[in-house]
């Protein structure tokens, strides 16, 4: 009984996987080093984005203020 009084509810019962230790990264030179190409990326995840983006002149006249 005392154990279950232990367990937490979002206890998974074994240990998190460690992905990459704290200073083993290294890191990028730039940020165009970290460039992909738009092709790599799944068709249905551009389609969702471009559903859920807004465009740029949508929100610029959103943000005006009436003179």
């Amino acid at each position: 009984k005392l154990h279950a009084i232990d367990v937490q509810d979002s206890d998974t019962g074994y240990p998190p996987h460690v992905y990459r230790e704290e200073g083993e990264s290294e890191g990028a030179e730039t940020l165009s080093s970290l460039t992909f190409l738009e092709q790599d990326l799944p068709p249905e995840l551009l389609e969702y984005l471009s559903l859920k983006s807004t465009p740029s002149e949508a929100m610029c006249s959103a943000s005006r203020v009436p003179s």
